[in-house]
Formats: structure tokens, C-alpha cells, sequence
């Protein structure tokens, strides 16, 4: 017996003499009853858990697209291959954003720029040949962010320590299995700016 109601009310109440959950097929019967209620098992200690989907990010990471971060890399410092002026063109960049009212909520857009650079042949073919081709064999530990990971293998720059990622490059998938054979890692500069400071705690394996 269910009593609702009248359209509009704000609580909606439900009496069920009883509820059988199983497998199907399945088959009710008279002798179905209970005397007691139920409840959840004590557990003796609180659990938190954190859900994450990361599928949104890998579809960015396959397709090459930019993340816009206030300590990427910048266009300009990207033609120039270097850091050194980073400050004086996020000051220039949050003084043009003031002039023309641009601010986003209070806040300024960052003018960093930062891909992924993933060696692996269902994320980039063409980088993935590129590294067999020439012989080179990814290193763990270091940046998947394109600057540090073009400067580091086909540069002079020293590595950028990185961490694989939960989900992505460390763990197992149902669909394809084990996941350290993608080379993917992320620096935790890069990482708690994309993911948030607690997604970059919960997923990078440190």
C-alpha cells in the first residue's frame, strides 16, 4: 500500500508491507515475512571515499588539447624556449584583463598553456613511432607536460619529477588492462592545478 500525496506537497510518504530483492528470475510467494528490521552492519569506524571520472581528462590528454594553468607555460615563452620572463607576462596579461574588464569571477585568466606529451600508440601513434623509431625509451618519473617532456628528451633540460596517475597510468582497466604500459605522468605543480590539490593527493602514486 503506498499513500501519496496531493500534487505539490513537500513530502511524498511510502508503507510497503514488504520488499524481496534477488536474482532473476524471480517469484513471489505468500510466505515471504519478517518480524524484525534491519539495519547496516556496524562497521566500528567511519570510511571516506572520493569518486573520480577520469574519462573527460583522457579524452583532452588523446586529442592534444591545452590546459590553461597560471604557472604554464606561455606562448610567448614557448617561441623563446624559456621561463625567464613568466612574471613580467602574466603582470602584462592581468594588466590588459583589467583594462578591458575580463577578469572571470574576480579572477584572472592564466595565460599558461600545457599539453600532454603520451608516447603510446592509443593515445599519439606518431609520437609513439617517433620513440621507436629513434630507440628512445621512456623514462619513469618524468613530466608528461609537453615543454618539460620536449626539452627533456629532445633537449638539455634536467628531468621534472612526475607520478603515474590513478586511473590512467597506474591500476588496472577492465578494457585494457594492465595501465603502466602508458607512459603517462604528471608533476604535482601540474597536477593540483588540473585536478585540485586533493585530486592531485588522491591521484598521483606517490
Amino acid at each position: 500500500m503506498i499513500d501519496s500525496q496531493p500534487q505539490g506537497a513537500l513530502i511524498n510518504a511510502a508503507y510497503f508491507d514488504w520488499i524481496v530483492i534477488g536474482r532473476m528470475p524471480y517469484y513471489t510467494t505468500d510466505s515471504v515475512s519478517s518480524t524484525t528490521v534491519e539495519s547496516a552492519p556496524q562497521t566500528g569506524s567511519a570510511y571516506n571515499a572520493r569518486a573520480y571520472d577520469l574519462q573527460p581528462l583522457i579524452s583532452c590528454i588523446v586529442d592534444q588539447k591545452y590546459f590553461g594553468t597560471y604557472n604554464g607555460i606561455s606562448f610567448f615563452e614557448r617561441l623563446e624556449n624559456s621561463v625567464t620572463n613568466h612574471a613580467k607576462y602574466f603582470q602584462l596579461a592581468k594588466e590588459m584583463q583589467d583594462e578591458l574588464g575580463m577578469k572571470y569571477g574576480g579572477e584572472y585568466y592564466p595565460i599558461g598553456l600545457v599539453s600532454f606529451m603520451v608516447p603510446n600508440a592509443d593515445y599519439d601513434r606518431k609520437l609513439f613511432d617517433i620513440f621507436n623509431n629513434f630507440g628512445i625509451t621512456v623514462e619513469d618519473g618524468q613530466s608528461s607536460v609537453d615543454y618539460y617532456f620536449l626539452n627533456y628528451y629532445f633537449g638539455r633540460m634536467d628531468k621534472t619529477p612526475a607520478y603515474r596517475v590513478w586511473g590512467i597510468s597506474y591500476g588496472t582497466s577492465a578494457l585494457t588492462g594492465d595501465l603502466s604500459v602508458v607512459p603517462f605522468f604528471l608533476d604535482n605543480q601540474t597536477a593540483a592545478a588540473i585536478l585540485g590539490p586533493t585530486g592531485a593527493e588522491d591521484l598521483l602514486k606517490r
